[in-house]
């Protein structure tokens, strides 16, 4: 249901949620092998410090490539010009269109 009305408002929302669904993947992925890999491949690190970094290393890059794809494909810019448009339509008087023609 959710996406049947984000259609309506956004033409490329299945690119968003493709990308993000994407995004969340590998995120999932990295924090998985990185906390469980990691500790067994450097033994003599600080584990502290190795758990911080498994978890906030995929999270930043998570971040970072969700504000770049966004700007890149549209984000809220695009949704932008049709929120607008709509409100002008809205805003108009009934009878305008008429009486100038």
């Amino acid at each position: 249901m959710r996406g049947y009305v984000r259609a309506q408002t956004d033409p490329k929302w299945w690119l968003k949620e493709h990308y993000g669904a994407m995004i969340g993947n590998g995120v999932a992925t990295h924090i998985a092998f990185l906390g469980i890999g990691l500790r067994r491949l450097l033994p003599e690190a600080d584990a502290g410090g190795l758990q911080l970094f498994a978890f906030t290393a995929p999270l930043l890059f998570a971040v970072i490539a969700t504000v770049w794809l966004n700007r890149k494909y549209g984000g809220r810019r695009s949704a932008r010009p049709a929120k607008l448009a709509s409100v002008q339509d809205e805003s108009e008087a009934p009878g305008s269109r008429l009486a100038s023609a």
